[in-house]
This record gives structure tokens, C-alpha cells and sequence, in this order.
């Protein structure tokens, strides 16, 4: 859609204000693993400023914890989302969900760390990733959430933001409100603590 030009038109016309887009990644092998090879990398930039052209600022999603990630995935994702300037960023971990295929194949391969329902919120890891330790992908997640709403790239992404920028200063002062959130919540109720947290295997 962000390189559609027409459709852009369409949205803009219809008062269409904010797109959520699910980038997913900037890794090539974890966005096959998400059924998502039609997602080209090398078209992500252009389609964040096709919609910033039409005044629709766009709320990129992005997960961490594939099998392809590795601990680089974390600061080159931050780095898209600042050089792209698009309005909004929201992280989540990988989550597989007791009853899906995924939760059974991981569970089979003996890599839930953690079966407590209330942490499957998506901000909490309960599965041990491939390439980093379940405690590193947890504190790749922190990092990408304080990188990216460090107040200097709050200011850039509200200065270069497409449409209302009151509304997209409200917007960030929101999410960097629920980064705090999780910060607190994590140092309240801690992190799954079972000897698979800090091994890889």
C-alpha cells in the first residue's frame, strides 16, 4: 500500500489519518518465518515515505524472537525506525499461544521457559529464541523500547511527522508512558526465573 499511489490518495481523501503496518522485521529469514516473504526490506523506507507524502502517519509493529534473529536485529531495527521518521513504533516478543501450532512445536522441542498464562502479553518472553538467550532477547525488547523514545528521537519523529503534529506528540508521549509501564511492571513482578532463562539450550 505504501507504494501505491492511488490507494494512498483514496486513504487520504477518506479522512484516513494513521496506518498501522506490520513490518514484523528487518530480517529477511524471520519474515519467511512469519509467512511473510511477500515483505520486501529494501522497499520498507520507500513505503514509509510514500505515506508520510499523503499525510497518513504510519504506526510501525515489529517482533523479536524469530529463529533468524540474531542479537544485531534489535539496534537495526531501532535504526529503520529512525531513519524511516516514521510517527510511531510498537515492539512485542515472539508469543506463542497454548493451542497453536507454533506453542506445539516449541513446546516439542522443549523451548517453553514459561507456562504462566498472565505472561503471554507479549512483552514478557517465555520461550527460549534460537540465536540469544531468553534474558538477551528480553533486554533487546528494553533497549529497542528506550532507543526509540529517547526524548531526541521523540522531537525528530514529532518535527518530521506528516500530518497533526499535536496528535502525534500525544501519540508518543503515550507510548514512552507505557515503555515507563513495562519498565515498572517488570521491576515489580520480574521475569520468568527458571535456569532456562540465561541458556541458550
Amino acid at each position: 500500500v505504501g507504494l501505491d499511489d492511488q490507494t494512498l490518495d483514496l486513504m487520504r481523501r477518506s479522512g484516513c489519518l494513521g496506518a498501522l503496518v506490520g513490518f514484523e522485521s528487518v530480517c529477511p529469514a524471520s519474515l519467511i518465518e512469519t509467512g511473510k516473504g511477500h515483505n520486501r526490506i529494501a522497499t520498507y523506507l520507500d513505503a514509509v515515505r510514500g505515506f508520510k507524502e499523503h499525510r497518513v502517519s504510519v504506526l510501525g509493529c515489529f517482533i523479536f524472537g524469530f529463529d533468524g534473529d540474531t542479537r544485531e536485529v534489535f539496534d537495526e531495527t531501532v535504526d529503520f525506525v529512525c531513519k524511516s521518521r516514521m510517527e510511531l513504533a510498537r515492539y512485542a516478543v515472539l508469543t506463542p499461544f497454548p493451542g497453536t501450532a507454533l506453542y506445539r512445536e516449541l513446546d516439542a522441542q522443549g523451548r517453553i521457559i514459561e507456562k504462566n498464562p498472565d505472561l503471554y502479553d507479549f512483552q514478557h518472553v517465555v520461550l527460549r529464541p534460537k540465536n540469544m538467550t531468553p534474558r538477551e532477547l528480553q533486554q533487546g525488547l528494553v533497549h529497542a523500547w528506550k532507543a526509540t523514545y529517547r526524548l531526541r528521537n521523540v522531537v525528530r519523529r514529532v518535527l518530521h511527522a506528516s500530518g497533526n503534529r499535536l496528535l502525534v506528540a500525544a501519540a508518543n508521549a503515550g507510548f514512552l508512558r507505557y515503555h515507563k509501564a513495562l519498565l515498572r511492571l517488570y521491576a515489580e513482578h520480574g521475569t520468568p526465573t527458571s535456569e532456562a532463562w540465561n541458556s541458550p539450550r
